[in-house]
């Protein structure tokens, strides 16, 4: 991420949770994201554009997000037409 201090997590429904490690482990998430409608397995950051988002999904998808600003948006959304996904990474 653009941020050194963010950490991402995903969870079982499809969210996404940015969090701030300098706030302590009971803080709340700085946003969430519902990126998909299963469970995301995968998630990465781009390692130049740092406010693009890349997550996997046993939807069987893959979408990349730009997190810039309040409003988050998916740029592009795949079918990968290879069943549930488990993993998937921006190639440096």
């Amino acid at each position: 991420p653009s941020e050194p201090t963010l950490m991402t997590l995903s969870d079982e429904d499809g969210r996404v949770f940015a969090f701030d490690t300098r706030m302590g482990s009971h803080s709340a998430p700085r946003w969430t994201l519902q990126a998909h409608s299963k469970s995301v397995t995968a998630i990465d950051w781009n390692p130049v554009l740092g406010n693009c988002l890349l997550t996997i999904s046993a939807d069987k998808s893959m979408k990349i997000w730009n997190t810039l600003g309040d409003e988050m948006s998916c740029i592009l959304s795949r079918d990968l037409g290879i069943g549930k996904a488990f993993t998937g990474s921006f190639c440096p």
